[in-house]
């Protein structure tokens, strides 16, 4: 995100779009001669959604970083500053702004606003298919915004308490006197579901550019969401809604697809890309400092090539990530194909359809392991055909802003996954039944807002 500042961030030739909504001041629309801009045409208004810089590269990284794919070393740890260095120690309570929550809410703020002025713009039959779009498009980054921040902010969901469950702050409009206050995790998720539906519905079956949302894409975040809500049947309905629409896979045996000689081997919109954003920048999880976790990265077998394209030579005995489907250092946090797979088969074992669900496993495996090389597992129970799924998905999908979910909603499931790390020769423990799964507000919302802090 570019000239970022505390009020203001200037979009060249667009918008200048304030970040938060505690208070009204300098929430304005303006041209970099600073005359003010009213966008009132739907070409206006698309041309707000395709901020690409703005739109679709804050998704929340902080759950990446307080999760366990990876470790700092020592001496990086002690190079940080001491916020930093509590985040990496799930003890953040003093985090101020130009942070996820800042980041996040500002591409609902734009979301709201095109929302709005939509509402100005009478529909009819020569503009309906341009209309029609710009709306499901906004609902779409908004809803996926909601997600990023209630996967970050809140517990995981749980029909049983998820009415009494805190939440974040939904916000329907783009009017900043409203008051901020956090809604149930129920609701949050109804409107999530409720946004990706109506734009489901309404999108092309596929973009044109892919930063824009399209039907293929909407499909995948219903998949996501309801799966992190535990919901698999949906879960799974939608997964294949999506496969429906884009089946391809990447075959990383394929030199013009994978690369491996690059400093980053997969490209920017490969094939198996559905839907393209990108964490927001995270010093403790760049490529240059995280160090991947030792005992996942011994998972990987020789003959499986993502060993060669996602990780490289680090310092001492240890690798980093190179992974990312952005064709660069910033870490991507889209949908694809394989995550659709991956869903797929792990709501056909918790559906009791364990055979389909290794068929799956097989078809995609097949595609990330040598020639010939890939062998099947003899797995005689579903457990067993559930946790290879499942260590299949955290071995394809790290360092995608999808960990930190994972072990939350799993340890609802009884996993019991308990979090350390390992500092000057003292061990910090997260344990699996913790209020910090839910990582603490900003201060400096808390502060402005007077909203209720999350449990340490």
């Amino acid at each position: 995100m570019k000239n970022l500042t505390k009020k203001r961030i200037v979009y060249p030739m667009l918008f200048c779009i304030a970040f938060l909504f505690a208070s009204c001041e300098d929430y304005l629309n303006v041209r970099s001669n600073s005359a003010l801009v009213i966008p009132d045409d739907l070409e206006s208004l698309q041309k707000l959604l395709d901020a690409t810089q703005f739109m679709n590269m804050g998704i929340c990284s902080d759950g990446e970083v307080a999760s366990s794919d990876y470790f700092l070393q020592q001496a990086t740890y002690n190079a940080f500053r001491d916020e930093v260095k509590l985040a990496y120690v799930w003890d953040n309570y003093d985090q101020l702004f130009n942070n996820d929550w800042a980041k996040a809410y500002s591409v609902v703020y734009t979301s709201n606003l095109v929302l709005d002025k939509l509402k100005r713009i009478e529909r009819t039959a020569d503009n309906s298919i341009q209309w029609d779009q710009i709306y499901a498009e906004a609902l779409v980054f908004r809803a996926n915004q909601y997600l990023s921040l209630v996967w970050t902010f809140a517990k995981a969901y749980e029909k049983q308490t998820a009415s009494t469950d805190m939440g974040i702050v939904i916000r329907q409009s783009s009017d900043f006197n409203a008051k901020s206050e956090r809604a149930s995790l129920q609701e949050c998720y109804r409107v999530i579901v409720d946004d990706l539906k109506k734009a489901a519905d309404l999108l092309p079956t596929t973009s044109s550019y892919p930063t824009r949302p399209d039907k293929a894409g909407a499909h995948g975040s219903l998949a996501r969401t309801f799966l992190s809500m535990r919901e698999y049947e949906q879960a799974l309905y939608h997964a294949d809604r999506l496969l429906a629409i884009k089946d391809e896979l990447l075959d990383y045996n394929s030199t013009s697809e994978v690369n491996m000689s690059a400093n980053f081997p997969f490209l920017l919109f490969n094939k198996e890309t559905v839907s393209y954003y990108e964490l927001t920048s995270n010093t403790q999880i760049s490529v240059t400092n995280a160090m991947v976790d030792t005992l996942l990265y011994e998972t990987y077998e020789e003959a499986d090539l993502r060993r060669g394209s996602f990780f490289k030579k680090g310092p001492k005995t240890y690798h980093t990530f190179r992974g990312t489907y952005s064709g660069s250092a910033k870490l991507f946090a889209g949908m694809t194909v394989a995550e659709a797979y991956l869903i797929k088969a792990e709501c056909l074992v918790r559906l009791e359809q364990p055979d389909l669900a290794m068929n799956i496993m097989d078809k995609l495996l097949r595609h990330r392991y040598q020639t010939g090389k890939y062998v099947s597992p003899d797995l005689s129970s579903p457990e067993e055909i559930l946790a290879f799924v499942l260590q299949e998905r955290r071995k394809e999908l790290l360092f995608r802003g999808l960990r930190w979910i994972d072990i939350k909603r799993l340890n609802l499931e009884g996993a019991e996954i308990d979090l350390r790390r390992n500092l000057d020769g003292a061990e910090f423990v997260l344990p699996h039944n913790s209020d910090r799964f839910a990582l603490p507000l900003p201060a400096d919302i808390i502060l402005q807002t007077g909203m209720p802090q999350n449990p340490k």
